[in-house]
């Protein structure tokens, strides 16, 4: 009977292991090609998109961010425009790193 509770809690592990890599789990951060980015992630399952900018270390964790942006950002001709124009300003975030 232990055994069976051991099986059921790895299953329970393996099961949110795979639902967080089928939401993107985590922000999975990009390096992009852009003069104001640096690297852009996604998380679909907490709709979180979290930026890096070229001009500093600092990371910028906005939610509430719907997964249309995020692909709209990753084939913008211009990312830092579209950001701009539609991300900052309009989102909540938070802010970490750049010691």
């Amino acid at each position: 009977m232990k055994y069976l509770g051991m099986v059921v809690a790895l299953l329970v592990v393996l099961a949110g292991c795979q639902q967080a890599a089928d939401t993107g789990g985590s922000t999975g951060m990009k390096d992009v090609e852009s003069s104001m980015l640096k690297a852009v992630g996604y998380d679909a399952g907490s709709q979180t998109l979290t930026v890096k900018f070229t001009s500093s270390d600092e990371v910028y964790t906005y939610q509430g961010v719907p997964k249309d942006v995020y692909d709209s950002i990753m084939s913008s001709d211009s990312m830092g425009t579209y950001f701009t124009e539609n991300v900052k300003g309009k989102f909540e975030y938070t802010k970490s790193g750049g010691e």
